[in-house]
């Protein structure tokens, strides 16, 4: 994947290459028992980014059976032409966060935030926040690049 972003230092990434249409790479906090699944998927002919767009607002909205409310935070970083939108589900759903990263015309990156375990939104807020704040600083730091690895922060 010719990008790049920061995490925090507690976690770790791991390349999973076993999809044809995409390439994923799985954020891994290991201390929270969570995940954070994210594919980069490249538009071509058949699949113009404003279809991967509306697949992943799909995607996001299925939720919305368990889903109290979704609440969508869009940001703008106009000097290197990037676009994200962080979702944010509210109530027992098996997803409670996930986002999108593009530049509007060649790519998407998207993430969802799932954890090992069912979980209550109530008694996880603190570990919720803790993991918005990093996703934030993933969507802030993303860049494209020809490197094929993500730069940890320090916490």
């Amino acid at each position: 994947m010719p990008i790049n972003f920061e995490i925090a230092a507690s976690a770790y990434t791991v390349n999973d290459t076993n999809h044809i249409v995409s390439e994923w790479i799985n954020i891994i906090y290991p201390r929270y028992h969570a995940t954070l699944y994210c594919s980069y998927r490249p538009a071509n002919k058949l699949q113009n980014i404003y279809q991967l767009l509306d697949e992943n607002k799909s995607l996001v909205y299925q939720h919305s059976i368990k889903a109290e409310q979704i609440t969508a935070q869009n940001y703008t970083d106009s000097i290197n032409n990037l676009y994200a939108t962080l979702y944010q589900l509210q109530g027992n759903t098996a997803t409670p966060i996930q986002f999108t990263i593009t530049d509007s015309s060649k790519y998407l990156f998207r993430g969802a935030l799932y954890f090992d375990f069912p979980i209550r939104n109530d008694s996880i807020a603190p570990v919720l926040d803790y993991l918005k704040s990093d996703i934030i600083h993933l969507i802030e730091t993303f860049k494209i690049h020809n490197q094929n690895n993500a730069s940890h922060r320090r916490n």
